[in-house]
């Protein structure tokens, strides 16, 4: 059987063949390849609100001061998870309002008592009852000193502490 139907026609040869490539970059616009969404993490409807779908749990998702604070809000109801949100998101933004004052140095006393409680509740090295005595004792300063909350730290006396 002939190779070619039809003369003139001879084999193809393939040894002679050479790859060209040409490329033209003028209306090329590359897109960065988005990634598979987390099977675990399902966002929602509402900003900074996500759920996670092993137990249906609801977590706030809240960026304060540059750090990602990612919290349960431990409820599986969305109307719950949505107002637990606003409190968590008020609350944060709160401490780390009050913190930056104390960083700066602008700080009020009753900046520093926020300041105080917070840590105060955040460390787990000390036992309840410790706790609990560290409080009675900022309860009694409290009432001892009359409106320290509106006090410039820097204006404090030696002779008011002594009162």
């Amino acid at each position: 059987m002939p190779l070619t139907t039809q003369p003139p026609f001879h084999p193809f040869n393939y040894k002679n063949l050479r790859r060209t490539w040409t490329c033209q970059f003028d209306h090329c616009v590359t897109k960065r390849p988005t990634p598979p969404p987390d099977p675990l993490w399902q966002k929602t409807s509402f900003a900074n609100l996500v759920r996670y779908v092993p137990n249906d749990k609801y977590f706030a998702r809240v960026r304060v001061a540059g750090k990602l604070i990612r919290r349960s809000l431990k409820t599986t109801v969305l109307s719950v998870a949505k107002l637990k949100l606003a409190d968590f998101e008020k609350g944060e933004r709160a401490k780390a309002e009050a913190h930056g004052r104390v960083v700066d140095g602008k700080a009020t006393v009753g900046d520093l008592i926020v300041e105080y409680k917070t840590r105060l509740e955040t460390n787990h090295s000390i036992k309840k009852r410790t706790r609990d005595y560290y409080q009675e004792r900022l309860a009694a300063l409290l009432k001892s000193w009359p409106e320290p909350e509106n006090l410039d730290v820097r204006r404090v006396l030696r002779e008011q502490c002594r009162k």
